[in-house]
């Protein structure tokens, strides 16, 4: 039995797509969660137990600002999700230092309900607005960072073209540029 080394250069196949197919199970599992999280918040404000349609819609107006930043984030989330599997897609194993930083990118990810919810409530207040921005931005930041790394230790797919390569490194970045700008 060989000793030292790290565990994937001795695992054998089965390890690998296990560790693989955990990775994207766990990332799943949190990526829904986080978006489930986001709905937490919204909520009517408490209304007399027979409300008329003023009381109402004045309720329903008062929570506006809090269904916008819930569809932001959901959006999102949801093109993360989205990068998230046409990346993995690509992979042909993962290692240790993967499974580390995509956990890095699910904490960002999982952080994002957070400041959603600040937002939708004080959204007018710029430190808030530049939380918001920062965690979207993390987030992307992370996104891209996986894909590089994935790209230098030779963990994609062989038959991938570096023009493919080099697009799917400037899509990663799509959302955290949008988030700098503003």
């Amino acid at each position: 039995m060989k000793t030292g080394g790290s565990p994937e250069e001795f695992a054998g196949p089965e390890t690998r797509s296990l560790a693989f197919e955990r990775t994207l199970f766990f990332s799943d599992a949190v990526f829904a969660i986080a978006i489930t999280l986001l709905v937490i918040d919204l909520h009517l404000p408490s209304l007399p137990d027979h409300p008329n349609g003023e009381q109402v819609l004045t309720a329903l107006t008062s929570v506006l600002p809090g269904v916008f930043a819930y569809a932001l984030s959901f959006a999102t989330i949801g093109l993360y999700w989205l990068a998230h599997l046409r990346r993995y897609r690509e992979v042909e194993r993962v290692d240790e230092r993967v499974s580390g930083i995509n956990l890095i990118l699910l904490g960002f990810v999982a952080f994002i309900p957070f400041p959603t919810a600040m937002i939708g409530q004080h959204g007018d207040q710029p430190a808030i607005v530049a939380v918001y921005a920062v965690s979207l931005t993390l987030a992307g930041l992370m996104g891209t960072l996986t894909w590089l790394y994935l790209e230098r230790r030779g963990l994609l797919r062989p038959a991938l073209s570096q023009r493919f390569i080099r697009y799917t490194t400037y899509r990663t970045l799509s959302v955290p540029l949008v988030m700098m700008r503003h």
